[in-house]
């Protein structure tokens, strides 16, 4: 793929592919003041036949990426830009089913919870039942004698 055109999915021409590392292709662009990006393999389509390489992201996507520079290259990050999970660290909740306190799927507060259990079951956290009204209220008439059945 080395000396591959890249183009855009919008049909710019970018630059050309000057290497590849791990799951990403790197490509030079620029006419005077040219700069290296990634772009992970996951985002690229090949035409051998043509040797065109077509990124499937816009010009502002790919260049606002992290930068290839004197040969150093952090995929990490370049999977963070495109929104890919690779490279970040296991979650919170491995293990046996056990969670912990930064854990999101754990109920922030579980008062609340009860709460709304009680008032279900038609109590309330003082014991006194939620009113209830016969009549449904309007703002003309707010103790409901004119309203309909």
């Amino acid at each position: 793929m080395h000396g591959y055109d890249v183009v855009t999915c919008d049909d710019h021409k970018i630059g050309h592919v000057v290497d590849e590392r791990d799951a990403c292709v790197i490509v030079e662009h620029g006419h005077v003041f040219k700069s290296k990006h990634a772009i992970p393999r996951t985002f690229t389509s090949v035409d051998d036949t043509a040797k065109v390489v077509t990124i499937t992201v816009t010009k502002d996507v790919f260049t606002s990426g992290p930068k290839v520079s004197d040969g150093e290259f952090d995929c990490n990050a370049t999977m963070r830009h495109y929104g890919l999970v690779g490279g970040l660290e296991e979650p919170d909740t491995e293990g046996y089913g056990e969670t912990v306190p930064t854990d999101p799927a754990t109920a922030a507060d579980d008062s609340a919870v009860a709460q709304r259990a009680a008032m279900r079951e038609g109590a309330a956290d003082d014991g006194a039942a939620p009113a209830v009204h016969d009549r449904s209220r309007n703002a003309l008439d707010p103790t409901g004698v004119t309203s309909n059945h």
